[in-house]
């Protein structure tokens, strides 16, 4: 993450997912058809879809982060601007 994201949901997420891509690596990468029973296949496809669901939640939540950091810069350069020209109309004075 950027601009000093470092908040605790933001740190539990990302915590998480690098437990779950090393499971993910170890699932994708295990032939469950011939060495697990059933509820373990199942087992492995629900870890699957939670890891897709936390991927994607993920995603969304870094893509509202970058879309809040150009707010921010635009509010701040927009807000500078307006105090450099009320200072500069206020010296004219």
């Amino acid at each position: 993450m950027t601009n000093g994201d470092d908040s605790p949901l933001c740190l539990i997420l990302i915590e998480s997912l690098c437990c779950i891509s090393c499971s993910r690596f170890a699932l994708s990468t295990m032939d469950l058809s011939a060495e697990g029973t059933p509820d373990d296949v199942a087992d492995a496809v629900l870890l699957r879809r939670q890891i897709i669901k936390l991927n994607r939640r993920l995603q969304m939540l870094e893509e509202e982060s970058r879309e809040r950091a150009k707010r921010h810069m635009v509010m701040c350069s927009l807000s500078m601007a307006f105090w450099l020209v009320s200072s500069w109309a206020w010296f004219r004075r």
